[in-house]
């Protein structure tokens, strides 16, 4: 039997203080003195490391270990073994050195996931000037820069909310505050800010999971047809609490239908983000008369501003998408779904026809059935652009 263990705010770690028939193991602003100890644990097959004060040379040879993923902590540089079997790797806010970073690529590791270039590049930056500090951010999220460890008067982050390469980096407390940025507490805040809340795989993983699926046939076709047509793309589905984040972050709920989809199907294509610019070849039926192929930010897009959730939320639909506007390319609109389970369709409206709508006290707004389902929807998905 699976067994999951969460560790959080030590200020050490010792074999005492993990059962060893633990699976899958979570280290959250924890102080580790050695990576041994995960070593001896016989059945672990998943470690987190989150915001911890770590040894900064990352050596594991758990034979049983296959996924992996170190954020926000005090590694600076990771040594191959050849006794590990790891089938993915992730590895975000890290102040990796150079030459550890371009080992990476040659590892044999099915799946490797890390922060981009020019956030590493600060990462590494901060920490040579002596802050002591870990910069970054998971796909989706804020920025963020951690002071990792155990509780303390040091043992806080700070979220960046305005960065431009090429700027001076901050390197201290007082130096974050002026910038731009406040400041909390990993106890606080919680491990979701800090920890990837997907799960990533190639065409034959999205394949499985499809077929692992209580879909219709319909919709499953639908599905394929999307994963053979970005076959050689990464493929996401989310976990519950990254969810859960959105939810929190947005104050609304996302239907329950649309949740399960995410969770057991399929998120994104391409990119961990839960909200993706695609590209639609048409809709299932063209109320609007739109017919060319258009850009859209689909996924857990939300409600675009007060005025659009006071109108729409009281007839429990929730914003799944929204058409990018281009000059001379018609008026903005917007793709929705209701929430209730016996429905299956995605909507557009006018965004015009919602502020009409809410300006006259109209309270049902205008909603055409543009896709008969979310599958349908992403059948007709020709073109991604990720970040």
């Amino acid at each position: 039997m699976a067994l999951s263990v969460l560790l959080e705010d030590k200020r050490s770690i010792g074999a005492g203080d993990i059962p060893r028939s633990v699976t899958d193991l979570t280290l959250f602003h924890c102080d580790l003195n050695s990576f041994a100890v995960f070593n001896e644990l016989p059945e672990l097959e998943s470690l987190r490391l989150i915001c911890c004060k770590t040894p900064e040379q990352l050596e594991l040879a758990s034979p049983t270990l296959r996924r992996l993923e170190v954020n926000f902590s005090t590694v600076t540089s990771v040594v191959e073994s050849a006794h590990l079997q790891l089938s993915s790797l992730r590895m975000f806010g890290l102040p990796l050195d150079e030459q550890s970073r371009s080992a990476l690529q040659s590892f044999k590791i099915r799946i490797i996931e890390m922060s981009p270039e020019g956030e590493w590049k600060l990462a590494r930056s901060l920490w040579e000037r002596g802050a002591r500090a870990c910069f970054g951010g998971i796909p989706g999220l804020a920025t963020v820069i951690v002071r990792p460890g155990a509780a303390g008067p040091a043992q806080r982050f700070a979220i960046l909310r305005s960065y431009k390469l090429g700027t001076e980096p901050p390197t201290d407390t007082e130096a974050l505050l002026g910038r731009g940025y406040f400041e909390s507490s990993l106890s606080i805040d919680g491990i979701d800010r800090f920890r990837c809340t997907w799960e990533t795989g190639n065409r034959d993983d999205a394949l499985r999971w499809l077929e692992a699926s209580s879909l219709s046939e319909d919709d499953r076709t639908c599905v394929r047809k999307v994963i053979e047509r970005f076959s050689t793309k990464r493929f996401y589905r989310a976990y519950p609490e990254g969810l859960d984040l959105v939810e929190r972050a947005q104050k609304t709920k996302i239907p329950a239908k649309l949740r399960s989809f995410f969770t057991t199907v399929l998120q994104s294509v391409g990119t961990p983000l839960r909200s993706w610019r695609a590209c639609l070849d048409g809709y299932d039926r063209d109320y609007l008369g739109r017919g060319s192929r258009a850009w859209h930010y689909i996924g857990t897009v939300g409600y675009m501003n007060s005025d659009s959730k006071e109108l729409l939320e009281p007839t429990s639909v929730y914003c799944v998408g929204e058409r990018i506007f281009e000059q001379g390319s018609g008026e903005q609109s917007s793709l929705a779904m209701s929430h209730h389970e016996s429905e299956d369709a995605i909507y557009e409206f006018r965004d015009m026809d919602l502020f009409d709508d809410r300006r006259r006290g109209q309270l049902n707004p205008r909603l055409y059935a543009v896709f008969r389902s979310w599958a349908s929807l992403l059948s007709h998905v020709v073109e991604i652009d990720n970040p």
